[in-house]
C-alpha cells in the first residue's frame, strides 16, 4: 500500500513537471482559490493554484460545492484515471452541465460516488467555468477512493493468527493446529470455513462445526456468525462478538464465553485476531 502511494505521488510530480504552468501554479498562485471548492466540515485546498484534494470511501459519495462565478456561462468537468482522460465519464470523459443549473455567483454541487475499480488511483475531476466576458477558471481535484473494511470482508480470505485470552492476562492461546484455519465471509451473508491439514494438538474436533452465515451490525459495532454441528444440521448456535478492530487488512472480534463448566468462569472474555489474505 505504501509502494502505491509513492507512485501516485510520483504521477503528481511527473505531471507538474510536464507542463510550463506548475512553476507560476505551485509558487506564485499557490494559494490562489482558482474555482473554489469546498465541502462542508474539511480543508481541501492544497498547495497549487486551484488545486483540491479530498478522500471518500468506496460506495460513499463526495459532496463538493462548486463557486460559481458572477457571469458564467459554461462549466464543463473532465476526468482522468492516473493522469489519462476516463473515456467513460460524460462525453469522451468531459461532462458538460446543463446551463439551466447554472446561477451566476450561486453554487454548483458535484457529486461523486467512490466505486471499487476507484481504489489505489489517482482519480482527478478538472473544473472550467467559462465567462460571458469570455474569462476562464479552473480547479483541479484530486480524489482518493479508500475501500470500505465492510465490503472488503467478503473480497478477502480471512485467516485465524491469535486468540487472546483477557482473563489470563492477555495470554495467547492459539494452538498450533488453528493457524491454518481461515474464513469466507461471502456477499450474500453466507460464510465457509476452512480447517486447514493439520487436526493433531487439540483440534481434532473442529471440523465438527460447520460455519453458515455471518452479519455486521449497520453501526460496525457487533459481528455475528452462525453455525450448526455436523451430527444436529437443523440446530444453529449465534455466536455474537464485539468488534474491536476493522480496517481492510485486519479483524478483531471480541466474545464473552461461560467456561463455567470448565472450572473457570461464567465470564471469559477472548479476542479472536484475523489477517486479510487474497482468495
Amino acid at each position: 500500500m505504501k509502494n502505491i502511494r509513492q507512485y501516485l505521488f510520483g504521477l503528481m510530480l511527473v505531471a507538474c513537471a510536464g507542463t510550463l504552468s506548475c512553476e507560476d501554479d505551485y509558487e506564485s498562485n499557490s494559494d490562489k482559490p482558482g474555482l473554489e471548492l469546498t465541502i462542508p466540515g474539511q480543508n481541501i485546498k492544497i498547495a497549487g493554484y486551484g488545486q483540491y484534494r479530498t478522500q471518500v470511501r468506496e460506495g460513499s459519495e463526495a459532496v463538493v460545492t462548486v463557486m460559481l462565478p458572477p457571469d458564467v456561462r459554461a462549466l464543463t468537468i473532465t476526468k482522468s484515471v492516473n493522469l489519462t482522460v476516463d473515456g467513460g465519464y460524460g462525453i469522451d470523459g468531459m461532462l458538460a452541465v446543463d446551463a439551466a443549473a447554472l446561477s451566476p455567483g450561486g453554487e454548483y454541487t458535484f457529486r461523486y460516488v467512490g466505486r471499487e475499480e476507484d481504489i489505489d488511483q489517482l482519480i482527478g475531476f478538472a473544473f472550467r467555468a467559462e465567462t460571458a466576458s469570455g474569462d476562464v477558471v479552473n480547479s483541479d481535484l484530486t480524489l482518493a477512493v479508500a475501500a470500505a473494511p465492510r465490503i472488503n470482508l467478503s473480497r478477502r480470505k480471512w485467516m485465524f493468527t491469535s486468540k487472546i485470552w483477557v482473563n489470563k492476562g492477555n495470554k495467547e492461546d492459539i494452538r498450533e493446529c488453528e493457524k491454518d484455519n481461515y474464513y469466507l465471509f461471502h456477499a450474500d451473508g453466507l460464510m465457509d470455513s476452512f480447517y486447514g491439514t493439520s487436526h493433531a494438538g487439540g483440534c481434532e474436533l473442529e471440523e465438527f462445526n460447520d460455519y453458515d452465515t455471518w452479519a455486521l451490525s449497520e453501526d460496525e459495532t457487533t459481528f455475528e456468525m452462525k453455525y450448526h454441528s455436523i451430527f444436529s444440521p437443523d440446530v444453529f448456535t449465534t455466536d455474537v462478538f464485539n468488534v474491536k478492530t476493522l480496517t481492510v487488512d485486519k479483524l478483531e472480534l471480541e466474545i464473552h464465553i461461560d467456561l463455567s463448566w470448565a472450572g473457570e468462569t461464567n465470564d471469559e472474555v477472548f479476542i479472536y485476531k484475523y489477517v486479510a489474505a487474497p482468495k
